[in-house]
């Protein structure tokens, strides 16, 4: 798991060039500025899970060696964007199977068909709750307020789908990774 953050600096250079009977002269003028936007620290109690080995048969239908980690969400400040809500927004390489997402980083996987479900709870979850998905946003406060410092609990285990998708022919056995980032953002 990584994370990004945003910070932004704009230099602006312009030049004056004067015409007439008298000789040219170059003039330069340089601008800066500081682009700013309302921006939190987000930090992982874990940069890594290593989730065991799992027999195939195991992930039918299931959630298997599910362990929790926390986002952790601090020192909101600057000002809020007016009429955008501050988020995180979470990404990662995967597949869809049984309506669930699965996150897997294809070129360091060598399994097929399984891996990472990722899931938004405070307690041990079930294959039936809803997962996180590539491109979901986590809302941290209404629009136009600052957030409050927060913690998300979330749970990490592997999955391959329904017992049907975890029987077909395209499931294969081997070491599955994933990457997910958090980005905070304003939507």
């Amino acid at each position: 798991m990584s994370l990004i953050a945003h910070c932004g600096k704009w230099a602006f250079v312009g030049v004056l060039i004067a015409q007439g009977s008298m000789p040219v002269q170059a003039l330069t003028l340089n601008y800066s500025a500081q682009i700013n936007q309302g921006t939190c620290q987000i930090s992982l109690d874990k940069t890594q899970m290593h989730l065991g080995t799992v027999e195939l048969s195991a992930l039918r239908g299931t959630l298997v060696a599910a362990q929790p980690f926390t986002l952790r969400v601090r020192a909101c400040s600057g000002e809020y964007q007016p009429g955008l809500t501050p988020a995180i927004k979470v990404t990662g390489e995967g597949l869809s199977r049984d309506g669930k997402w699965l996150f897997r980083s294809a070129a360091d996987s060598v399994a097929q068909g399984i891996g990472i479900m990722l899931i938004k709870s405070d307690t041990p979850p079930s294959y039936g709750q809803k997962p996180v998905a590539n491109g979901d946003f986590l809302d941290l406060a209404a629009k136009n307020i600052i957030p409050a410092d927060t913690d998300l609990n979330f749970f990490a285990g592997m999955a391959c789908g329904s017992v049907a998708d975890c029987q077909a022919a395209s499931v294969k056995p081997g070491r599955v990774s994933a990457r997910i980032v958090f980005d905070f953002v304003y939507r």
